[in-house]
Formats: structure tokens, C-alpha cells, sequence
């Protein structure tokens, strides 16, 4: 039987898991990062609609702690990924009586204005404004019942996330090792807690072994599965039970901005729409799914059509032959995927009476990943201290999970 060694394996080679590994291993830790699919960040951070949002929308609500993780993460990603990531142009039309108002928009932007003389640092994307609705009728084909203008801001868009993953592994030199069409299969739990991996390439029935006293798994809605593969049980915290999809449509309309659309104008939540190089891509909806599937229907997509529909009167969706629909399930906060968990999970399950070395990283925003692997990171390396020195030799004596 072939056996492995490493520091740490990370399980999951989306951004997520990526960024993590990277983290790990700029703390002093040989990585061995670990994917089931044949190659890193085809699941959800590949389908994803790929805005890397600034935070605009929790200054509205006055979450200064996560505009600040937003922001910071956002600049990491135009910093660092120059050639996958690139200012969007975002316009949302603003509708007499609605909640999302000229006013609250103002506000926000002046907060954020504030904000960032605190936050230092370069290279800032250009300052969001308002339109009038003459402006916003000029540009955009959108109902104009009760319009008064627009909010225009700049977020960033995700070209190719593999590449990200790519370009962050490179970085990372010989610290991290990446291993495609790897399915995880089991854990090995030594006498002083975890102390590896059981392994099964694609292809092949050997089960092989991976020793090391850390595993992170960075798997997104594998996690749950994975967990209970180490005798680990966390009930729905690890839940992926809502399942997004986004529209690509073989189309080529006279748009050049995520244009922000609702069914009633103004009312309930948004959808965007915006130009791509190879269509225009609509999203996100989400619906619940109980039983672990990862495709929509032709219902749910005819469904979500119709909206579209609905919110740009317009357009001629009918005419836009469908491309491709990308779907990705997300963490759920009600067990029923019905409601999206809004903060991200983050689990030593050695500290909850589970396996010492056992770490679950289970992020809400593709945004925040790198903040997120930043704080995992750190969890990990605590949690190593705890661990005697022994444990290392103690390791070889292994009981199958």
C-alpha cells in the first residue's frame, strides 16, 4: 500500500481550499491539497456568478465588520490576480417608494468614502455615484413606471477562478502539492487523535494512505459527507441544502455593466445581468433541494426564465438560445434550504470532542475567501500547539476511523 506524508492535507481545491493551503503554508507547513475532480475549482467557485462584491450593500445596514472583510478581500483579488479579476461597472435603477431609494445609496457612499481614508492603501476603484432618470433610461432598457434614476458603483468580476487557484498554488512553490481525482475515504485516528487520510485515486479500487495530524476540509457541500467520514456528526451546520444556479445565455445585447433587475421594480430581490466573452449571464437564483442533487430542473430553469422576463420587459429572452446553466450548492441556515447561511463556518472539531486535528472551513462568499483562509489558518496553527510532540511518532500505531 502506498503511504503518504505531510504537515497538513486540505481537502477541496476550490478558492476556498486553495487560499487556505497557501495560508497553511506561509505559516512554515508542507500543504498536500487534495481534489476529487480532475482538475482544481470546477464546483462551485467555477459556477458562480463571479462579482467579488466591495460591501456597498452591508454599509446600508451598517455592518462595518463585513464591508471591511469585503473591501480588504476585494483589493486582494485585484491586487493579486490582475489578469482574472477586473473592475465591473454595477447599475441598479431606483424606484419611487421602494426601500433601496436615491437617499439610502447617498448614504452609503459617503460612509464608504469615510470608510476608506481609515482603511489606507492604493488603487481604488472609482467612486460610485447617482443617475438621473433621464441618464438611466438613455442606457438601459428598463421599466420606467416610477423610475427616478439609478445607483451606479464598481465592484469586480472573476474572469476564470481556475486560474486564480492556479496562480495561488504556483506562489505557494513546493509548500503546497496539489493531487487531482483524489476521493477522500476515511480518516486514520492515532492514539493522540487524527493522524491522516484514506485515499482512492479515480481509476482504482487500492485505498491508500496519507499520514498527517492536520486535515482541513475546505470541501464545500462535500464537507457534511467528509465530516462523517472522520465519526464526525454536526448535525446542519455543515448543511448544503440550497442549490444556485446562474443562466448563460448565447446572446449579446447592448450592455456593458452588471445591470441589477427585480420583478416588482425597485422591490424584493435583485437579480443581475451582464456581458461575458462568451454570452450574458443571468443569476442568481436558488432553490431548496433535500436530496443532495447538483442540477436544476427544466422547471426550475423555465421558472427563473420567466422572471428575467419579468423584471427586463424589454428583452427578448425567448430569441436568447440558453448556453450553459452553472449550479452550486450553498450553505443553508435552515436545514431546508430555504435560507442562506449568511456567515461563514469554521470548525475544530478537536475542540467540540471530535478527532484532534480535524478542521472544517465552510465559506458563504466566494468574496471573503481569502479572509476566511487567513482566519482558518490561524485556528490551525493554535490548535497544532495543543498537540504533543509525540503525537507525530505516536501516529504510526493507526486504527481506521
Amino acid at each position: 500500500m502506498r503511504v503518504d506524508r505531510a504537515d497538513v492535507v486540505v481537502v477541496g481545491a476550490g478558492i476556498q481550499g486553495a487560499a487556505t493551503a497557501q495560508a497553511l503554508a506561509q505559516r512554515g507547513l508542507q500543504c498536500l491539497l487534495l481534489e476529487r475532480e480532475p482538475e482544481p475549482a470546477v464546483g462551485v467557485s467555477a459556477n458562480s456568478y463571479g462579482i467579488v462584491h466591495g460591501g456597498l450593500r452591508y454599509l446600508q445596514s451598517l455592518d462595518i465588520d463585513r464591508w471591511r472583510r469585503s473591501k480588504g478581500d476585494q483589493r486582494w483579488y485585484l491586487e493579486n490576480f490582475p489578469g482574472q479579476v477586473r473592475p465591473l461597472r454595477c447599475v441598479m435603477p431606483l424606484y419611487r417608494g421602494a426601500f433601496r431609494s436615491p437617499a439610502a445609496f447617498r448614504l452609503a457612499f459617503v460612509l464608504e468614502q469615510m470608510l476608506l481614508k481609515g482603511l489606507g492603501g492604493g488603487g481604488e476603484l472609482p467612486t460610485g455615484g447617482l443617475w438621473s432618470r433621464a441618464q438611466t433610461l438613455a442606457e438601459f432598457d428598463v421599466p420606467a413606471d416610477g423610475l427616478v434614476g439609478a445607483a451606479v458603483w464598481y465592484d469586480a468580476e472573476l474572469l476564470n477562478a481556475q486560474q486564480v487557484v492556479r496562480t495561488l498554488l504556483s506562489r505557494a512553490g513546493s509548500s503546497v502539492r496539489l493531487e487531482t481525482g483524489v476521493e477522500v475515504v476515511g480518516g486514520l485516528i492515532g492514539p493522540e487523535g487524527l493522524a491522516g487520510v484514506r485515499v482512492r485515486h479515480q481509476g482504482s479500487d487500492q485505498v491508500c494512505e496519507v499520514q498527517a495530524p492536520l486535515v482541513v476540509l475546505c470541501a464545500g457541500p462535500g464537507s457534511q459527507a467528509l465530516a462523517a467520514g472522520f465519526g464526525v456528526e454536526e448535525g446542519g451546520e455543515l448543511g448544503c441544502a440550497s442549490l444556485a444556479f446562474n443562466i448563460l445565455y448565447d446572446a449579446r445585447p447592448r450592455l456593458d455593466a452588471a445591470l441589477a433587475v427585480s420583478v416588482r421594480p425597485g422591490r424584493g430581490r435583485s437579480f443581475f445581468v451582464r456581458p461575458t466573452a462568451d454570452g450574458l449571464l443571468a443569476g442568481t437564483e436558488y432553490v431548496p433541494v433535500s436530496d443532495g442533487r447538483t442540477t436544476v430542473t427544466q422547471a426550475e430553469v423555465r421558472a427563473f426564465h420567466d422572471q428575467l422576463r419579468q423584471a427586463i420587459p424589454g428583452w427578448d429572452f425567448e430569441a436568447m438560445p440558453i448556453k450553459r446553466v452553472l449550479c452550486g450548492r450553498l450553505p443553508d441556515a435552515d436545514g431546508k434550504g430555504e435560507k442562506l447561511r449568511s456567515r461563514d463556518v469554521m470548525l475544530d472539531h478537536g475542540a467540540r470532542g471530535g478527532p484532534e486535528g480535524l478542521f472544517t472551513v465552510l465559506g458563504v462568499k466566494l468574496t471573503t475567501a481569502h479572509d476566511l483562509a487567513e482566519q482558518a489558518a490561524e485556528m490551525v496553527v493554535r490548535a497544532r500547539r495543543r498537540r504533543s510532540p509525540a503525537s507525530a511518532v505516536k501516529a504510526a500505531e493507526l486504527r481506521h476511523a
